[in-house]
């Protein structure tokens, strides 16, 4: 790989660090538009998995698909 290579393997060194914490983020669908959440929605009721389905609308209340009415009043 030539002398550039040998001088930069000359200042790589290897170290250990504990991991002291991590945090899991999941995307669910909570910044999709409306018609897309739904198509969506709609494929996971179809296909499944059940369980994915219902944690994407267990973390958007409040959003329906878009070929649900919007209740009087909301």
């Amino acid at each position: 790989m030539g002398e550039r290579y040998r001088q930069l393997a000359r200042r790589i060194i290897g170290f250990h660090a504990p991991v002291r914490s991590s945090r899991a983020k999941f995307k669910l669908g909570q910044d999709e538009r409306d018609d897309v959440f739904a198509d969506i929605t709609r494929a996971l009721e179809e296909q499944g998995p059940r369980e994915l389905l219902q944690w994407m609308e267990r973390c958007n209340p409040g959003v329906r698909p878009a070929d649900q009415p919007v209740p009087i009043g909301g």
